[in-house]
């Protein structure tokens, strides 16, 4: 991750200046498609987008534009969940950054949010929602803060402010997905806010202006975790969960420090939340199995990383824990299998994991017992 904080603050939209022009042709493109959903007409789609499979990634599901915007493909089950363009993004994960850089980041992605809305306007008409996660309409299906939503036959064009995970960068994202998730839009449509009227909210004097204060104290939660500060921590979680128990990402943040606090049973109770909060996340089934590896359950965790990879093909370490919870729980050949793939995934941040567990596939004979690696 990068270290010099002081990139957040002097880095440049990525979406301003000569790309501006290559923005509004893609949004045009993206618009103008009947999307197809499965994997090969995703990646069409893109191509059609000025979008070239990237040569930097192993993902076959990872794409780049000539003007340097990422494109990622996503998976749920055997069909395309999403297809998400990165335009900007903080240049670490909030609870990285000192509280003034990271103001002055995230203030910045929402400038560009609003401006990049008022101009795809202008290109596909109004939109059917513009709101934040928790409000009638949101989609059911983004992972995201604030979003806007411009439906159409065969899928949702939308502009997000969103988080995959919380020790990764807030991204500002053009997302495509299949349409009917979510609110009814045809009811929302008609009353849809006005730009304006969230710009000019007030400011309450934290990282985003116009969030919510529950979204508030849920992100400091997560800053005194990372300080080390868990009673302070704990204490702002469960008020964030009685002001609003649905809130599905605090649960599972929760669930996280209480893990990291040796405290599983209760873990595993916020992750049980999580998962009927958001049965479709693969991180809340992924951590949910890691909690079960840690007290032996190894039936049970599997189980969990099963449904982590079935949601998303392309999640190496839930790949990497599967084979870990197969091999404790004696299911040798399965072992192999899962840390095959695993190995093929080739994640960036595990090479030496993958060094490791690729030389044990090619000097044990199949259905040995080992696998090397760390336990992550």
């Amino acid at each position: 991750m990068p270290t010099s904080h002081g990139h957040a603050v002097r880095a440049r939209s990525r979406v301003m200046g000569s790309r501006i022009e290559s923005f509004d042709a893609m949004v045009r493109t993206l618009w103008g498609l009947r999307w197809n959903w499965k994997p090969e007409g995703a990646a069409s789609a893109l191509e059609l987008a000025g979008f070239l499979s990237s040569r930097r990634s192993s993902d076959p599901l990872a794409f780049r534009s000539i003007d340097g915007f990422t494109a990622r493909i996503a998976m749920r089950g055997g069909q395309v969940g999403s297809v998400a363009i990165v335009l900007d993004e903080l240049a670490d994960a909030p609870h990285r950054l000192d509280a003034a850089e990271l103001a002055s980041s995230r203030e910045r992605l929402l400038r560009e949010f609003y401006e990049l809305a008022r101009r795809m306007e202008r290109v596909v008409g109004k939109p059917a929602f513009l709101g934040r996660a928790g409000e009638a309409g949101f989609p059911d299906d983004r992972n995201a803060a604030r979003v806007v939503v411009w439906p159409s036959d065969s899928f949702r064009l939308m502009l997000e402010i969103g988080q995959d995970d919380p020790s990764l960068p807030v991204q500002l994202r053009l997302a495509v997905a299949p349409p009917g998730k979510g609110g009814a839009l045809d009811d929302v449509r008609r009353s849809v806010p006005t730009y304006e009227e969230y710009e000019t909210g007030g400011r309450p004097g934290t990282v985003l202006p116009g969030i919510d204060a529950v979204r508030q104290l849920h992100e400091r939660a997560l800053v005194l975790a990372e300080a080390g500060r868990y009673d302070e921590s704990l204490a702002d979680f469960r008020a964030v969960l009685e002001a609003d128990p649905g809130l599905g990402a605090a649960w599972h943040d929760l669930g996280h420090l209480l893990a990291m606090l040796g405290r599983r049973e209760e873990a595993l109770a916020c992750l049980d939340k999580t998962v009927a909060l958001e049965p479709g996340n693969p991180l809340v089934w992924r951590n949910r199995g890691k909690v079960f590896t840690e007290m032996g359950m190894f039936d049970e965790a599997i189980e969990c990383f099963e449904r982590a990879v079935a949601i998303d093909p392309a999640d190496a370490v839930a790949w990497f824990q599967k084979g870990f919870a197969e091999r404790n729980a004696g299911r040798h050949e399965a072992v192999r299998r899962s840390l095959r793939r695993f190995v093929d995934l080739d994640p960036p941040g595990m090479r030496e994991d993958v060094a490791k567990i690729a030389a044990w596939l090619e000097s044990t004979p199949g259905g040995q017992d080992g696998s090397g690696g760390s336990r992550q």
